[in-house]
This record gives structure tokens, C-alpha cells and sequence, in this order.
């Protein structure tokens, strides 16, 4: 069976407190943390997302917005966004 990697756009925002996720109502996720536009943040999702879908760092990349608030984030491994959603913990925003 031939792998469907996930493509996801994330939002990472200054805001708040915490790393708590939220789909945003544009269906994308959100994330805070306190430096939006750093490599650190890229790190942060990246670690985040490859401990809690159980896969290795390498099958996590950010294709597009290195250095910017909105990242294209790549998962390599068969996975939906409602499961992503759910292994998160992503509360919807109104």
C-alpha cells in the first residue's frame, strides 16, 4: 500500500500561555508558542508532532514557512487530520 503523507498548514501564534492545539475555523491547526517565527518553534512542532503520532523526527518537515507564523508541515506517515486532531488534543475555536 503506497504511503499518503499528510500536508497541514500550522499557525503558530504568540498568544497565551501553554502549547495547548486548536483547529482554527478555517479547519487549520494552531499552536502557541513564544517565539512564532523561530527555528525553535519549527523544532517544537516537529518533536511534538513526530512523539504523539509515534513516528521518527525525520518523517516530520516543515515544506513551507520556515521562518514565518503559517508553516506547511509534512507528516510522513498514513495518518488523516481528524486523527492528528484527536492524538492531539485539539479543541475547536469559535
Amino acid at each position: 500500500m503506497a504511503l499518503h503523507p499528510l500536508v497541514i498548514d500550522i499557525h503558530v501564534v504568540k498568544e497565551g500561555v501553554g502549547s495547548d492545539w486548536f483547529i482554527e475555523p478555517s479547519g487549520s491547526l494552531r499552536v502557541h508558542h513564544k517565539e512564532p517565527e523561530s527555528r525553535d518553534a519549527n523544532e517544537f512542532i516537529i518533536k511534538t508532532l513526530a512523539e504523539v503520532l509515534g513516528v521518527s523526527l525525520s518523517k516530520i518537515t516543515v515544506v513551507h514557512g520556515e521562518e514565518e507564523r503559517i508553516k506547511r508541515v509534512k507528516i510522513g506517515k498514513d495518518v488523516t487530520k481528524d486523527q492528528l486532531i484527536e492524538v492531539l488534543g485539539a479543541q475547536k475555536i469559535s
